[in-house]
């Protein structure tokens, strides 16, 4: 067995990893196992950095970031266009499960994802539980269901778990002097979900695969805007908006 030979498991798969530097692997956590022979197993996919790229990275490391940290970095993309190959995507979002299903907080970086997952988790900590606080995986199947997965790229505070649960809806965040929520028409959250879907875009067939997905997305859970001040007010109008809405 290769030393640095693993097998990686996202949203119910299994990747083979050669991982270029020793010390990748314990960035992966429990979604990681070594692999049993140097040679993956036959049919399964490959999941692993380009030595190119991991020397142009090496040439521009910034100051306190270890080849390694860089590696796991550069793996995110290279998992989320695999993924996309059996429906399913890296987004950038906190997900949590609440009431049985998954939900969704996403933006753009620096609008308060886990500032209003940590304010939800602080007003209603004895309801939900963590996903995955920054890169869950979202995974769509041929009955139309679609779930939502952990994965081992949980942003800087760490938060996550190996919960899934179906997705039960997604919240569109943007930064507002005053609170105010209300439902999106399918045709009008698709741009701002789409945008959260994190993939390389090197193919037409990517772009489709990432089109197709966000529509099984968007036909299986509502998607709300929150226009919010990052206060427990925000928080608990999200909450009891979609307790109401959903009929709880």
């Amino acid at each position: 067995m290769h030393k640095n030979s693993y097998q990686l498991r996202l949203a119910g798969m299994t990747y083979s990893c050669a991982f270029r530097e020793a010390d990748t692997a314990r960035y992966f956590g429990v979604f990681c196992r070594p692999q049993p022979s140097e040679q993956p197993q036959r049919g399964m996919e490959i999941l692993a950095a380009e030595e190119r790229e991991m020397d142009e990275l090496a040439a521009r490391r910034p100051a306190g970031r270890s080849l390694a940290c860089l590696e796991y970095e550069v793996l995110t993309g290279k998992a989320s266009a695999q993924l996309l190959r059996h429906g399913a995507c890296i987004v950038h979002g906190a997900a949590f499960v609440w009431r049985g299903k998954a939900y969704l907080f996403t933006a753009p970086s620096g609008t308060g994802k886990t500032t209003q997952f940590l304010l939800w988790n602080r007003l209603f900590s004895d309801e939900i539980a963590v996903i995955n606080g920054d890169k869950p995986i979202i995974r769509c199947h041929a009955d139309g269901t679609v779930r939502v997965h952990p994965s081992p790229w949980m942003g800087k505070e760490q938060m996550g778990s190996l919960r899934t649960a179906p997705l039960g809806g997604i919240i569109y965040l943007q930064q507002a002097k005053e609170n105010a929520i209300r439902r999106l028409p399918a045709q009008e959250a698709a741009v701002p979900v789409y945008t959260q879907l994190l993939y390389p875009a090197e193919s037409t067939q990517q772009l489709r695969a990432a089109a197709a997905l966000e529509e099984q997305m968007l036909r299986a859970a509502p998607v709300w805007l929150l226009r919010n001040k990052g206060d427990a007010a925000s928080a608990a109008l999200t909450h009891d908006t979609i307790l109401q809405e959903e009929g709880g």
